[in-house]
């Protein structure tokens, strides 16, 4: 009767290339989580991770690559009994994952 409620944790690894002396590091990381209803994919949603970026002034560089990671925690609620197959998306790469909720 009440949807099953999961805490994930995922972490993202990446790199930023800049030019100049304005040096990026992430900031934040945007979600988006929509209900998929095409039948031809093996999964009914779709999490997308979008990390955006804060600059800060260095004089001292001019360009480079920042390499980074950080790990987060989602909570997520389950949209059936039964198997919950999940995309998780962050630019070019995917990861599908299943989810179980029992009656």
């Amino acid at each position: 009767m009440f949807t099953a409620t999961s805490l994930i944790s995922y972490t993202i690894f990446g790199i930023i290339g800049y030019r100049g002396s304005w040096v990026p590091s992430i900031k934040g990381v945007h979600i988006s989580d929509q209900l998929y209803k095409d039948t031809s994919q093996p999964y009914d949603r779709i999490i997308e991770f979008t990390p955006f970026a804060k600059t800060e002034l260095n004089e001292n560089v001019n360009g480079g690559v920042i390499k980074f990671h950080f790990t987060n925690e989602l909570t997520i609620k389950s949209i059936h009994w039964g198997e919950n197959v999940m995309k998780f998306s962050c630019f070019d790469k995917e990861q599908i994952i299943e989810l179980f909720q029992r009656k």
